[in-house]
C-alpha cells in the first residue's frame, strides 16, 4: 500500500512538473508574440505569416483548452457530490465521496493554474483578463472569519446571493474548509459580532449541516465559473483562442 501511494505521489509530481514546463514555454511564447509597441498600434515588423501564431494555437488547442474542459467536468461532479452529501449530513460515506471529488477537481485546477492566460488572469495584468482565477481559487487571499459569518447568515445556501460577495469568501479553498473542517472555532476576534451576540453558539448544533449546504452553493458557483472559462475560450463563445493565436494584435 505504501509503495502504491509513493508511486501515485511521484506520478503527480511528474505531471505538475510537465505542466510547469508547458506554462513556462507558454509565457515565453506569449512574450515573444507581443507584437505591439505598447502604444496600441501594431508593430510594423509583425506579419500574418509569423510562425508564433500556429505555436500559440497549438498550445491553446492541445494543452490549455482540454485542461479547462476537464476541470469544468470535474466541478460538475463536485457540485453533484456535495449536493448529495448536504441532503444527508450524517452520512460519512457521502461526505467522503464529496471530499474525493474535491481532491480530483483541485488536482485538475493545479494544471489549469499553471497556464493563467487571458480570461482566467487578472483584469489589470493580462490581455483578455476577467479575473476568473480569483473566483475559482483565491488562495492565498482568504478570510475564514468572513466565511464562517457567511455560513450562519441568511444567504449561506443561495448561490445567486453568494455570487455578490468577494472572491475571498468563495471558490475551492472555501469549499475545502467547509467540507473537511470539523472545528467549531469561527476564527473571528472575540470582539466580532457573532461572538458577542451569541449567534455563532446558537448555530453549533446545525453547523455541520449548514457547512455542507454552504459548500454545495459555492460548488455551484465554481462550476459556473469553470464553464464560463471554457466559454470564453471556445470558438462558439468569446473565442479567446483566436485572439491568443493572432501574432499581429495591438500592443
Amino acid at each position: 500500500m505504501a509503495s502504491s501511494r509513493t508511486t501515485s505521489r511521484t506520478g503527480k509530481r511528474a505531471m505538475r512538473a510537465r505542466f510547469l514546463r508547458v506554462g513556462l514555454c507558454l509565457g515565453l511564447t506569449l512574450g515573444l508574440a507581443a507584437c505591439g509597441d505598447g502604444s496600441g498600434s501594431p508593430d510594423p515588423s509583425c506579419n500574418e505569416g509569423d510562425p508564433r501564431g500556429p505555436v500559440l494555437a497549438s498550445i491553446g488547442e492541445s494543452v490549455i483548452v482540454p485542461r479547462q474542459e476537464s476541470f469544468a467536468q470535474l466541478t460538475a461532479a463536485l457540485e453533484s457530490a456535495i449536493s448529495a452529501a448536504s441532503q444527508t449530513p450524517e452520512d460519512e460515506a457521502a461526505r467522503t465521496t464529496a471530499q474525493t471529488s474535491w481532491r480530483e477537481a483541485m488536482d485538475a485546477w493545479q494544471a489549469v493554474e499553471l497556464m493563467l492566460v487571458g480570461p482566467a488572469s487578472s483584469r489589470s495584468n493580462s490581455r483578455g483578463g476577467l479575473g476568473l482565477r480569483a473566483e475559482i481559487y483565491s488562495w492565498d487571499d482568504m478570510n475564514r472569519c468572513l466565511l464562517n459569518t457567511q455560513t450562519i447568515g441568511s444567504d449561506y445556501d443561495d448561490p445567486e446571493a453568494l455570487a455578490e460577495d468577494v472572491a475571498t469568501q468563495r471558490g475551492l479553498w472555501a469549499i475545502e474548509y467547509l467540507l473537511f473542517n470539523a472545528d467549531t472555532d469561527n476564527e473571528c476576534s472575540e470582539l466580532n459580532e457573532i461572538n458577542q451576540d451569541g449567534s455563532w453558539d446558537d448555530m453549533l448544533d446545525v453547523l455541520k449541516e449548514r457547512r455542507l449546504r454552504h459548500a454545495a452553493s459555492l460548488a455551484t458557483l465554481v462550476r459556473q465559473d469553470a464553464e464560463e472559462l471554457v466559454r470564453q475560450w471556445a470558438s462558439g463563445g468569446e473565442n479567446f483562442l483566436a485572439e491568443l493565436s493572432s501574432p499581429c494584435r495591438n500592443g
